[in-house]
């Protein structure tokens, strides 16, 4: 097991391994300890994560999310700190409270994204599910998607997503690309008659 802090003065990230993978991250303000996340593998993938909040008290979200930014990416740290705020008054959730990720993979692209929380003894899930072309991703393994919200860090690129609820209710989008070579330099979302594009630039 080796550990590597992250952060300096009044805020840190402490990542600890087994092996070359990833076991714990653990944050902390002016060495007091709010939040832990255990993580698991299938594999070499990460196949959950769960998250317990320690300490109640508010604090600044930004400073977690570059922490777990060098593990997750931008996409999925982002995400998993906006499922801990108290959106009325931007302050974290109880320390009763916790929070699962799960995911599953077809190979170097993820499936099906899971997130589980108990808040407040209320249990709430959704559930993304994803597939894909065989075309590369431009931003496999960076962390940042400079594109979408939602998406995973996969290998190749989402031609279809799918968040579904435990009512039954979903939303579906669909995407379709402009390739230059392998990779893409346009995409459009259609989602209920509305679209989005993106373009993608070289430097």
């Amino acid at each position: 097991m080796k550990t590597i802090s992250s952060g300096s003065g009044w805020s840190r990230n402490e990542f600890f391994y087994d092996g070359n993978k990833i076991s714990k991250i653990e944050y902390y303000q002016e060495n007091v300890l709010y939040l832990t996340y255990v993580i698991e593998h299938t594999g070499n993938k990460i196949s959950k994560i769960m998250c317990s909040v320690t300490h109640n008290d508010a604090y600044s979200s930004l400073t977690i999310q570059k922490g777990l930014d060098l593990v997750f990416g931008n996409i999925i740290s982002k995400k998993m700190i906006d499922s801990l705020k108290n959106r009325s008054k931007d302050k974290f959730r109880k320390s009763t409270d916790i929070y699962i990720y799960k995911f599953e993979w077809d190979k170097d692209n993820v499936s099906k994204w899971i997130i589980e929380e108990v808040i407040d003894g209320v249990y709430h899930t959704k559930t993304f599910t994803y597939e894909y072309d065989d075309k590369l991703n431009p931003f496999y393994n960076s962390t940042d998607n400079l594109c979408w919200e939602n998406m995973p860090q996969s290998k190749n690129n989402v031609i279809k997503e799918k968040c579904t609820y435990p009512d039954g209710i979903y939303d579906e989008y669909v995407y379709n690309y402009v390739y230059e070579g392998n990779f893409p330099i346009e995409t459009m979302c259609e989602m209920g008659g509305y679209y989005w594009i993106h373009y993608y630039y070289r430097i």
